[in-house]
């Protein structure tokens, strides 16, 4: 057993040496349990130009033993700079180098530094799906609901990026679920434009405005609908989301769900119009999406009512709006939402 003792005499804890491999262990578990200072020294001095590119090109390359060896020379852990303001934490962030992450935090590097786009190293991690990486920075007190230039947070970048187990540490550690971007967007409604149906999952479970709609009124059941996402319209449905909801143009996700031959089994009105007198039955036999119908609707109204035509002939309303099969794809759609 390993006795530990301050200056005045006071004992601070005792540790099994089997649980130590080395002093560096030992540091790092007084750094960590009792605050004593890292295990690297807490002032910096001046060094040349070529050790701090050497620190730059082995944080990149995720190379520990060179990363710490430098650190130990008192190297400034934020510098250098890169081009767009990124910290070498950030770099490591952004390609998961986790056991680097950890050595600058130790450091003493800025958990919370913003490069010029107002980026943070956890934004970093969250954008490439660093799981470990975002855990160490949220442990280390990282601010969860830091935004950039454009608005958007940790939570957001994961929504629109589809990083699964990224949502869920954040959304754990108490992140904002319904945070907007400059373009009044969510994580929700990006995670939905991309197809991203584990994320909309995790986050409706969240509690996340589903009908909220953003600066042009779009909601995320109206992009999943535009760009085919069959499986996340059926979530955001299954949870609830409201069919009959309006954008600034007037559209509703059924007129959506037509641009991509996707129709919606809804209690939702089967025969609203668009600003332009459109209905959902005029877009869908415009593009010849529909099987033949009985022909039993006739009283459709001309002028700014809504009338459908196909070879001459009239179709009913949609007497039963259903999903297409899902179709499987590989690539997914992408929304007007800040990367």
């Amino acid at each position: 057993m390993l006795r530990i003792t301050l200056l005045s005499g006071e004992e601070l804890t005792s540790l099994p040496l089997a649980e130590l491999s080395d002093v560096k262990a030992l540091k790092q578990r007084l750094h960590q349990q009792h605050g004593l200072p890292p295990r690297f020294r807490l002032f910096t001095k001046a060094v040349s130009e070529g050790q701090q590119q050497e620190l730059d090109v082995a944080v990149s390359d995720g190379k520990v033993a060179k990363v710490e060896a430098l650190l130990q020379l008192r190297m400034d852990p934020d510098a250098p700079k890169d081009v767009d303001g990124s910290t070498p934490l950030m770099r490591a962030s952004k390609c998961g180098h986790a056991d680097v992450v950890q050595l600058l935090l130790e450091a003493g590097a800025e958990k919370d530094f913003r490069d010029l786009s107002g980026g943070t190293a956890l934004m970093c991690a969250a954008c490439s799906g660093r799981v470990s990486v975002v855990r160490l920075l949220l442990g280390a007190g990282a601010q969860k609901d830091v935004h950039d230039l454009l608005g958007n947070t940790a939570v957001i970048l994961a929504g629109f990026y589809g990083r699964a187990p990224v949502m869920q540490l954040l959304l754990k550690a108490g992140a904002q679920v319904d945070f907007r971007d400059n373009d009044g967007r969510t994580a929700l409604m990006d995670a939905a434009c991309n197809g991203h149906s584990r994320v909309v999952r995790l986050l409706l479970e969240a509690s996340a405005q589903m009908d909220a709609g953003d600066s042009q009124g779009r909601t995320a059941l109206m992009d999943a609908a535009c760009n085919g996402h069959d499986p996340v319209v059926w979530r955001l449905r299954e949870a609830g989301a409201q069919m009959d909801a309006r954008d600034s143009q007037g559209r509703t996700a059924l007129m959506d769900a037509e641009c991509n031959c996707q129709i919606l089994d809804a209690d939702a009105q089967k025969n609203p119009c668009d600003d332009e007198g459109q209905t959902l039955l005029m877009m869908a036999t415009e593009h010849d999406v529909l099987p033949p119908m009985e022909a039993s609707a006739t009283n459709v109204q001309e002028g700014n009512g809504c009338r459908a035509r196909k070879s001459g002939e009239l179709r009913n309303s949609l007497a039963s709006l259903r999903f297409w099969e899902p179709q499987r794809q590989d690539g997914r759609e992408s929304c007007e939402a800040a990367t």
